[in-house]
């Protein structure tokens, strides 16, 4: 995936923070750290929803960011 340059295209937009639910996948995680930008992974199988504790990590994790002024 970061062949495509889509972590490029996420760094220049502003994007400082990923949450990451696919279970099968934890996501380009070296290219992310090169960029600055931090992934929250939360590893989610397909049909499911997330825990409610999950739900709370994503939320403050959006939380933190947006006090910190990033996307």
């Amino acid at each position: 995936l970061t062949l495509l340059g889509h972590v490029d295209d996420l760094h220049r937009l502003g994007v400082r923070g990923v949450i990451n639910l696919c279970d099968e996948y934890a996501g380009p995680v070296q290219a992310y750290a090169e960029k600055g930008i931090q992934q929250l992974y939360l590893p989610t199988v397909d049909h499911n929803e997330p825990t409610l504790e999950d739900f709370g990590k994503a939320f403050q994790f959006i939380k933190d960011h947006t006090d910190k002024g990033s996307s």
